[in-house]
C-alpha cells in the first residue's frame, strides 16, 4: 500500500467517523411514533422564526413522513402554531379551513392545489393530524395552514370576488370583467394562451383593488373582519406574483427569462412566507419545499438564482434553520421524461447512491435514518473542506431514469442547509388516486 493510499483511506476512516458523530440516530420515519429522538434538534430551533423543510424529491414518502415528524415536534413542543407549504397562496386556504374549522373535505382540498406532489397520502396524513390536534383547541391556539407560492391567478380571482360580492357589491359590478380576464382556470402556464390578457386584466385591476381596500379598511372590517380585509389584500398581492411570473413565461426557453421567472416565484415565496409568520403571530414558521427552495445558496440554472431560503437567510441571519434532505437508495415518483416515453407520472428507483456523493458518504457513516448538523460539522476540520464541494443527487417534478447522473448537483454544505436529513431507503409517495 503507498503512503497516499494509506493517507486517503485514514482521511476516509476521519471522515466517515466524524459524520457518524455529528449525526443523531432517528427512531425512523413513521409520524405516529414518539418525537423524542429530534430533541437533540431543540437547541437549533428554539430561537429560529423560519424553519426550511427541505426535500430532495417531489415524491419520496419517507422524506414527507419525516417532515411531518418535524413538523410535530414544532407544534408540540416548541409553539409553533402556523404551516408554510410550496402551493398556491389562495388555493391553500381551503386546507386551513379544514384543519381550523373542520370544513370542507381534505382530499379535495388537497386536489384543488393543482399540484400532484401533495397529492398523496402522506401529506393528507399531515393535514389530518394537523385537524385532531385542533380540534378541541381554543381558535385562537389553533395551527394555521397557508400557501406561500404565488404560480396561478384563478383562487385569487374566486377569493376576491367573494370577498366584494360580501362587502361592495357595486365596486364588484365595476371590476367582473377584468376579474374574469384574469382568471387562469389553473391552467399551467406552458400550456396557456391567454397569458397576454391576464397579464393586461391584472396590470389594470389590481391597483383599483389595492386602493380601494385602503380607502375601505374600516368599513370592510366592520362588515367582516380585520383578518378578512388583510387577506383580501394578500389575495390582490399574490395576484400580481402569479402575473409577473407569467409576463416572463412565453419566452421561458430562454434562459434569460427562465432566471427572471424563477427568481420572480421565490422572491413571492419568501414574501408571503414573511406574511403568513406575520399575519398568524407564530413565533416559528415551518417552511415545506424542495430542497432548491429551502437552500441558502440558491437556485441553480446555469448561474445562481436568489432563492426562497437565500430572501430568507439574508433578513433573517442565523434565524432561518434550514434542512435539506438526501437518500441512499429506493423509490420515488416523479413526470418520466426519457426519450420515446409519453410524460407519465410514475414510480423510479435509484439501486445505489451514486459515486462520490454525500449520499454516499452518509450511508458509510450512519446507515439508518439520521439528521446530519451541519452547524456542527462545517466547523469540524475534518469536514469542512471536503462539505464544500459536494455532489448531492436531487431531482423535481421530472426524473430521466436513463441517466440518473444528469440529476447530481453541487452544494456548499458549509452554507447551503443548517441540517441534513440522511433516509438509508425509501418508497414511492402514495396517490391519492391509486
Amino acid at each position: 500500500m503507498t503512503d497516499d493510499t494509506t493517507t486517503t483511506t485514514a482521511q476516509h476512516t476521519d471522515r466517515t467517523t466524524a459524520l457518524a458523530a455529528h449525526a443523531t440516530e432517528l427512531h425512523g420515519t413513521d409520524p405516529t411514533r414518539p418525537i423524542d429522538d429530534l430533541d437533540a434538534l431543540r437547541a437549533h430551533l428554539t430561537d429560529a422564526r423560519f424553519v426550511g423543510l427541505g426535500e430532495v424529491t417531489h415524491g419520496t414518502r419517507e422524506c414527507f413522513q419525516f417532515k411531518h415528524r418535524i413538523v410535530r415536534f414544532l407544534v408540540d413542543a416548541l409553539g409553533c402554531r402556523a404551516f408554510a407549504l410550496e402551493a398556491n397562496f389562495s388555493e391553500t386556504l381551503a386546507i386551513d379551513d379544514y384543519v381550523v374549522h373542520g370544513d370542507g373535505d381534505p382530499r379535495e382540498a388537497l386536489d384543488g392545489i393543482y399540484f400532484w406532489t401533495w397529492n398523496v397520502e402522506s401529506v393528507l396524513a399531515l393535514v389530518e393530524w394537523l385537524r385532531a390536534f385542533n380540534a378541541d383547541r381554543p381558535v385562537g391556539d389553533r395551527v394555521r395552514f397557508f400557501g406561500v407560492d404565488a404560480q396561478y391567478t384563478q383562487g385569487a380571482v374566486d377569493a376576491l370576488r367573494a370577498f366584494f360580492d360580501t362587502v361592495d357589491p357595486a365596486f364588484l359590478g365595476t371590476v367582473r370583467g377584468n376579474l374574469d380576464e384574469a382568471a387562469d382556470d389553473g391552467t399551467p402556464p406552458q400550456q396557456d394562451d391567454a397569458i397576454d390578457t391576464q397579464v393586461a386584466a391584472v396590470d389594470r385591476l389590481a391597483p383599483r383593488i389595492r386602493n380601494r381596500l385602503d380607502a375601505h379598511r374600516t368599513e370592510y372590517a366592520a362588515e367582516t373582519s380585520a383578518d378578512r380585509v388583510a387577506l383580501a389584500r394578500r389575495h390582490c398581492r399574490v395576484l400580481e406574483q402569479a402575473t409577473e411570473r407569467k409576463r416572463h413565461f412565453p419566452d421561458a426557453l430562454r434562459e434569460a427569462d427562465t432566471l427572471t421567472h424563477a427568481r420572480v416565484r421565490d422572491e413571492a415565496m419568501a414574501e408571503n412566507a414573511e406574511w403568513v409568520r406575520e399575519f398568524t403571530g407564530t413565533d416559528i414558521l415551518p417552511v415545506w419545499a424542495h430542497d432548491a427552495h429551502i437552500a441558502r445558496t440558491g437556485l441553480q440554472y446555469g448561474e445562481r438564482v436568489p432563492s426562497l431560503g437565500q430572501h430568507l437567510a439574508a433578513r433573517h441571519g442565523d434565524d432561518y434553520w434550514a434542512i435539506g434532505s438526501a437518500f441512499a437508495r429506493g423509490g420515488f415518483q416523479a413526470i418520466d421524461t426519457a426519450e420515446d416515453t409519453e410524460n407519465e407520472l410514475i414510480g423510479h428507483e435509484l439501486d445505489d447512491p451514486l459515486d462520490d456523493t454525500i449520499e454516499t458518504a452518509l450511508d458509510d457513516a450512519v446507515g439508518s435514518p439520521a439528521v446530519l448538523s451541519l452547524r456542527q460539522a462545517r466547523a469540524d476540520d475534518r469536514l469542512a473542506g471536503w462539505l464544500a464541494e459536494r455532489p448531492h443527487f436531487q431531482t423535481g417534478a421530472t426524473f430521466d431514469p436513463t441517466s440518473p447522473a444528469a440529476e447530481l448537483v453541487t452544494y456548499d454544505y458549509t452554507v447551503a442547509f443548517d441540517a441534513l436529513a440522511f433516509l438509508p431507503e425509501t418508497t414511492r409517495a402514495r396517490p391519492l388516486d391509486e
